[in-house]
């Protein structure tokens, strides 16, 4: 007898788990996910959403939606960064920053509590001095976890973002020389033109971005360059000299996106009426 009264407990016990168990799955909550003690001495269920993502500032920002699924409050303490080029991390860019907030606790599990909004940036000064000196088809991605405790104490880590590519284009400007500029009656014209291509305001040299030339006369041994690690582009202007009497002009022009510069070259004539 005492032993079909055990047997009959235990079914009701496990008809009784089974139906909390789907409760609570029906209510949207991990619960279970975090393991069995998780039911006694829950954490809370944070929901990380961003709302809009910028690049058009000079470090970019993401909005953050961030909400309890649960009634256990959650406290944020800041923020991991770490980057990647190419899939391969940046050691020396990688850091935590402190960021303190407070997300409420919701009024039924399942359901999304209050809102907390928060804004971050997606990189920082030192990613921005990386990127700027190094070339410019890297694949550089940040990936950004969200760090805090919650009211019952535990330490919770949410993604936030994963392998998000970082996309910035520093404002340039082209310096293009000639070497020589001017030439005398009667001298063959070989010109060597530079472009330097350097970052604003900065000056620094930017790597890999492809320069093209034009010119209004004469030929150019290349039309267009790659920038190498001084940031410069090269080609040559080779004319026929000139025996005229009126001075002969070349006008060669540097582009790189919309960015130009030019320099005009000068064969000079004769002179004579």
């Amino acid at each position: 007898m005492t032993r079909k009264i055990f047997q009959e407990k235990k079914k009701i016990l496990l008809f009784l788990s089974i139906i909390i168990l789907f409760t609570l799955t029906l209510g949207g909550c991990n619960w279970f996910g975090e393991g069995i003690l998780n039911v006694f001495d829950p954490k809370a269920q944070i929901r990380v959403n961003h709302s809009e993502i910028k690049f058009d500032e000079d470090e970019g920002s993401i909005e953050l939606e961030i909400y309890s699924l649960n009634k256990v409050e959650f406290i944020g303490e800041g923020f991991s960064y770490k980057y990647y080029n190419r899939g391969v991390l940046i050691p020396e860019l990688s850091k935590t920053i402190g960021r303190t907030f407070y997300v409420e606790p919701s009024d039924t599990p399942g359901t999304p509590g209050p809102i907390t909004n928060v804004k971050i940036p997606i990189f920082y000064n030192d990613i921005l001095v990386y990127m700027v000196s190094s070339p410019l088809s890297m694949d550089i991605t940040c990936t950004i976890t969200l760090l805090g405790t919650d009211g019952a104490g535990h330490d919770i880590k949410r993604a936030v973002v994963f392998d998000l590519p970082v996309q910035y284009f520093p404002e340039i400007n082209i310096i293009l020389t000639a070497n020589p500029a001017s030439f005398e009656t009667g001298v063959n014209v070989n010109s060597s033109l530079i472009a330097h291509v350097v970052t604003v305001p900065y000056g620094q040299p930017v790597t890999g971005l492809n320069v093209v030339f034009t010119t209004t006369g004469g030929t150019l041994t290349k039309d267009s360059d790659r920038t190498n690690a001084e940031g410069k582009a090269t080609t040559t202007l080779t004319a026929e000299k000139n025996e005229g009497e009126k001075d002969k002009t070349y006008k060669v022009t540097a582009y790189v996106g919309d960015k130009e510069a030019s320099v005009t070259i000068t064969a000079y004539g004769t002179g004579e009426d």
